[in-house]
């Protein structure tokens, strides 16, 4: 993930909840960042962007990382007897 695209994601974030980071200042912001290149570093900005959207329109409060990350990445379930026939 680029350093815009973390950047676009996050101030997505900052809108669609505008008083989950009323308090945030520069600093802040620039340790979130480091956080979320830590955590989305191998992603594209794309699937990142597309979970941010989807997390927004779902979530009451503004989504954690694990919560983005559980949407790009879906739990499969599949039964025992698709599981024997694999």
């Amino acid at each position: 993930m680029t350093k815009q695209g973390i950047m676009k994601c996050l101030n997505y974030i900052e809108k669609a909840y505008p008083n989950a980071y009323k308090g945030y200042g520069k600093a802040d912001w620039a340790q979130l960042a480091d956080v979320w290149a830590m955590q989305f570093g191998n992603c594209e900005d794309l699937d990142v962007f597309a979970a941010v959207g989807k997390a927004v329109s779902e979530c009451e409060f503004p989504p954690a990382i694990a919560t983005l990350k559980k949407i790009m990445v879906p739990e499969v379930s599949i039964n025992e007897e698709e599981e024997w026939k694999l």
